[in-house]
């Protein structure tokens, strides 16, 4: 069980230890659309970019968000807090099949 995350593998098992009493697995969520960063996500939710992620903390952009149907678009947090990387993952909606219901 790793203490740190090594960001070429897919899955991962992290041992968060004081803070939360299990192993947290964390999964690949896919290469930032803008920038190419590989993203995860805890399985739990809780993968905030000030803790063991860093800057390959995924924030998906959903389809579900804007109304419509598609594909997630991975995004690093970087990026998803980037207006001008941000409106540029927008422009890719198409690309991932986003279309209204």
């Amino acid at each position: 069980m790793a203490t740190k995350l090594d960001f070429s593998r897919t899955v991962l098992e992290f041992d968060h230890k004081p803070w939360y009493p299990l192993a947290r697995i964390c999964r690949f969520k896919g290469g930032c659309a803008i920038c190419g960063i590989r993203t995860f996500a805890f399985d739990d939710g809780q993968h905030d970019p000030r803790g063991p992620l860093g800057d390959h903390a995924s924030s998906a952009l959903q389809a579900a968000a804007f109304g419509m149907t598609g594909k997630d678009i991975p995004l690093c947090c970087n990026c998803a807090n980037e207006q001008t990387r941000y409106e540029a993952a927008l422009v890719l909606g198409k690309d991932y099949g986003w279309a209204l219901p």
